[in-house]
């Protein structure tokens, strides 16, 4: 008897779940295809509005870089050395990043200072009171701007030889001195007491303070910083291997890259270092097409503060200005224009959300903005207008 109870249970359940499959295969198939595929479909996206914004368009390119001297100058024992000087040893020399004025001593040698002149022409001779020439008017120049008063006008007179003499005295020095021969044939010669004795055409020797090839140095651009030493106290200085650089003029940061960046890159564009503590505000000097198709791009602080204090080598990332507006205009996203047959529009939303097609005459699009220079109504700053 239970036997037969438990087999009509098990019949009831079977025609149960036979009932709910046939309901659901009759509600199933009275949905049509396309329902089902609307039905699995994700949910469209949202509206994405922007703003029209009042701002400055800005587009940058950034290059990588390393910092270098803007001009080096490598400092070697002059050739103008006396004959029957003491051997070049090097008893006194600068660290890296001393400062070298007009006037002051680069290096000692032998106990003798090497002065650094503003001059592009080193002397080639030794000068000394009664020579003329465009070489004597040079270092009266160099002298000047080291802070003397002289009249620059190519004859070595008793103004110079002061002149000369204060120079050395400022690094602590006398003047280095020489012999030149002094009278004329039938001249008179100052005796004692201040009278003149005829000198019958004799000529004789006399000591002299003279402006010395082998240690007055030529840097055209002072003041300058040390930028190593290649030397040390005790070595003996050559004239074919240098004793030290110096930089002047500060420092710069040039870059290689290649034809595609280059190409945007102009003379006079703003740039910033902005990973050099602190920061630099740049612009770049020079841009060169180099043989190998790359662009060098050089980038100075010109007369702008900070300057470049970073050492030799740092290597740093420059953002360059390659296209900006003329101060803050009113512009658009570029994702936000679209176009028909009757130009560019961009689709305003409207306080009631309605969206509205509004037609406009674009002017510069810079770093993902387009410009409404003259904008129709309703675009103005705070609108929103719909991308997607």
């Amino acid at each position: 008897m239970r036997s037969r109870s438990a087999k009509l249970v098990g019949l009831g359940v079977f025609v149960i779940l036979a009932a709910l499959g046939g309901l659901w295969f009759v509600s199933n198939s009275s949905v049509s295809s396309e329902q089902r595929l609307a039905d699995a479909a994700p949910p469209p996206p949202p509206d994405i509005d922007v703003e029209i914004e009042q701002r400055p368009l800005l587009e940058a390119v950034t290059l990588r870089g390393e910092v270098v001297p803007t001009s080096l100058w490598e400092i070697g024992l002059p050739a103008g050395r006396p004959t029957d000087a003491p051997p070049p040893v090097v008893t006194g020399l600068p660290r890296p990043g001393d400062h070298i004025s007009a006037g002051g001593a680069v290096a000692w040698i032998a106990d003798r200072p090497l002065i650094a002149l503003p001059m592009e022409i080193p002397l080639y001779r030794e000068l000394t009171v009664g020579d003329r020439g465009e070489d004597v008017r040079r270092l009266q120049v160099a002298l000047t701007e080291a802070g003397f008063d002289l009249e620059a006008d190519g004859r070595f007179g008793p103004a110079t030889r002061r002149a000369l003499t204060s120079l050395y005295e400022a690094v602590g020095v006398k003047p280095p001195r020489g012999s030149r021969e002094s009278g004329t044939a039938g001249a008179s010669t100052p005796g004692p007491g201040g009278t003149g004795t005829a000198s019958g055409g004799t000529r004789s020797q006399r000591e002299t303070v003279i402006a010395s090839p082998g240690e007055l140095l030529a840097v055209a651009d002072l003041p300058a910083d040390v930028v190593d030493v290649r030397v040390e106290l005790g070595d003996l200085a050559g004239t074919d291997a240098p004793l030290l650089s110096l930089t002047s003029g500060g420092s710069a940061i040039e870059a290689m890259v290649g034809p595609a960046l280059g190409a945007e890159i102009r003379e006079g564009m703003a740039a910033t270092a902005t990973d050099l503590q602190p920061p630099a505000e740049l612009v770049v000097d020079r841009v060169e097409f180099t043989d190998t198709g790359d662009y060098g791009i050089r980038l100075s602080s010109g007369t702008a503060t900070p300057a470049i204090t970073a050492p030799r080598g740092t290597p740093t990332r420059i953002e360059v200005v390659v296209a900006a507006s003329d101060g803050p205009v009113l512009a658009v996203p570029t994702a936000a224009v679209r176009s028909d047959g009757d130009g560019p529009f961009v689709r305003l939303v409207l306080p009631g959300g309605e969206v509205r097609r509004v037609h406009f005459t674009p002017g510069a699009s810079i770093g993902g903005w387009v410009e409404i220079p003259d904008p129709p109504a309703g675009i103005v700053a705070g609108a929103r207008v719909r991308v997607s």
